[in-house]
């Protein structure tokens, strides 16, 4: 049986209850097993908006170094 989390997932989305929850639940299993699923790029977008920001620390971090090297 697929693990508890999806059944739970599919008893929350459908209503569904006993045999009909497992053949639902599995069918479901086995489409995401050979189709997958949608990435969710969460990271890209938020490493995207923060690229400016790390570019300029780096800036203000090597510009420091050089200073403290050259002191």
């Amino acid at each position: 049986m697929p693990g508890a989390g999806l059944t739970e997932w599919v008893r929350f989305r459908t209503g569904l209850q006993g045999r009909e929850l497992d053949r639902t639940t599995f069918l479901i299993a086995r489409a995401i097993g050979r189709r997958g699923i949608q990435p969710q790029p969460y990271l890209a977008p938020a490493a995207e908006a923060q690229t400016s920001r790390v570019v300029d620390l780096v800036r203000y971090a090597v510009a420091q170094g050089v200073r403290e090297v050259m002191a």
